[in-house]
């Protein structure tokens, strides 16, 4: 059986029921993959679990799987990373939604900064979190993840500093993305990723990395989030694009805790 074959069954629960596909993942396995009553597929709900099935019926915009067995699903990463992107202009974000959940970002959560509150047109409402959502869910399925991350509502910077900070303890580090230059302009600790390993041989339980927007952080920002316990990371000398930065932290932390 080919990996095409598989779907998103999010109200899928046990082993013998017969659940429907959204109507998305019907979509596609009618007009696309052009499937039948009877063929075998692989079903996944999005929560780390998945089963061998097989399609019970094919109605004109609905299908119907019946769930035949469990099936040991593609290992989660040891350390369930929180990213934390800042909010970018344009679709930038849609990407970053979609390379977070091929890396196996355990949530993510987009963060309005000074510099990204001025992003024009930006608006969190219902139709934007339902493509992220999507998004994830798409991306889960074709990287072959049983597990879609959630994608929580942008947070303003401070209040979401003031939750995560609260949320600290010895197996959460929280880690803030910085530029290369930041040890020379700010007065705080400023570490590079060597730096950090050295620190922290032992890989955490879970972590939340913060990411910044197009012009960087303000200084009231790194000072914030220095002074509510967040550790300040270099990703390396040079600079990177914003849209790029949550793709090369996730893929260096996850190295660095051994999940590569």
């Amino acid at each position: 059986m080919k990996d095409r074959r598989r779907f998103f069954a999010p109200t899928a629960t046990s082993t013998g029921e017969v659940v429907p596909l959204p109507p998305d993942e019907s979509a596609h396995l009618i007009r696309v993959l052009r499937l039948r009553v009877g063929d075998e597929v692989r079903v996944f709900d999005g929560r780390g679990h998945e089963w061998a099935a097989r399609v019970a019926s094919v109605a004109k915009r609905q299908v119907s799987v019946a769930l035949r067995a469990p099936v040991t699903p593609q290992t989660e990463p040891r350390v369930a990373i929180t990213l934390a992107p800042a909010v970018l202009k344009g679709e930038s974000l849609d990407e970053v939604v979609r390379d977070a959940t091929v890396l196996g970002a355990a949530i993510v959560t987009p963060v309005i900064t000074a510099r990204s509150a001025r992003v024009r047109g930006f608006q969190v409402g219902a139709s934007r979190m339902d493509r992220w959502r999507r998004i994830a869910a798409t991306a889960a399925k074709q990287c072959g993840r049983a597990v879609v991350p959630a994608i929580e509502a942008p947070a303003v910077f401070q209040a979401f500093i003031d939750r995560t900070s609260h949320e600290r303890n010895p197996g959460r580090h929280l880690v803030m993305a910085v530029e290369p230059d930041a040890s020379a302009s700010t007065s705080f600790e400023v570490m590079d990723v060597r730096e950090y390993q050295r620190r922290h041989p032992t890989a955490p339980v879970a972590a939340t990395l913060l990411i910044g927007p197009e012009g960087g952080w303000t200084a009231d920002e790194v000072a914030l989030a220095e002074q509510s316990g967040w550790t300040l990371v270099t990703l390396g000398r040079r600079t990177f694009r914003a849209d790029a930065m949550p793709l090369i932290g996730l893929a260096l932390f996850q190295f660095v805790w051994g999940d590569f």
